[in-house]
């Protein structure tokens, strides 16, 4: 009796039962192909969670003026948001402003970026709120993270040239790999608010 309930079901839902079926080995495939140790994550942990919002910063290096150099400038050197959007300084800015420069991410970018900054860096792991030497006339950089539902920031003085300890190293590494960050395509960014105020002049 049992076994008639059972084909009277699917002969009267064929479509459920084939979309159940589906999901089921798409799940199983999905689970076989996705180890975390492929070379396709080119990193070296497991995927990392973060806010796809557009506005919404995932990582950012923010320059705090000292007295006298680097002049103020109120426009962050890189900055990464949870829609792939990145927003950086050019290397070759030259002239009155720094020139931004802004590209398109796609997911496995970005979490390749998330992947340096949070497992092979560590960067949750730090424990101070600024490292590096301290030098009078010369700012900081603020590091902000925002990934994996932890957020954090630390603030970057001049690299030692001395030995450093672990975390030191972590963190000089991400200041690195995030300025030396090369897009496969740039193209100059205007912000919008540029355009607003020249309208309203």
């Amino acid at each position: 009796h049992h076994m008639a309930t059972h084909c009277h079901l699917s002969r009267t839902y064929p479509g459920l039962f084939f979309v159940g079926t589906m999901l089921l080995t798409l799940l199983l495939v999905g689970c076989g192909t996705n180890s975390p140790t492929g070379p396709t994550t080119g990193g070296s942990g497991s995927p990392i969670s973060y806010n796809t919002g557009a506005g919404h910063i995932l990582v950012q290096l923010f320059s705090s003026p000292g007295f006298i150099f680097p002049p103020i400038s109120g426009v962050p050197d890189w900055t990464l948001y949870g829609d792939g959007t990145l927003i950086m300084k050019s290397n070759t800015s030259a002239g009155a402003g720094p020139h931004l420069l802004v590209a398109h991410l796609s997911t496995g970018e970005v979490q390749h970026i998330l992947d340096v900054v949070v497992n092979q860096n560590a960067f949750f792991a730090s424990t101070q709120s600024s490292y590096g030497r301290m030098v009078a006339d010369i700012g900081s950089q603020l590091l902000t993270v925002d990934a994996n539902g932890q957020h954090k920031e630390v603030h970057l003085f001049a690299e030692s040239t001395s030995s450093e300890d672990e975390q030191t190293q972590h963190v000089f590494a991400i200041r690195h790999f995030l300025l030396s960050y090369s897009p496969a395509s740039t193209q100059p960014y205007v912000p919008p608010g540029v355009v607003l105020l020249v309208a309203q002049e």
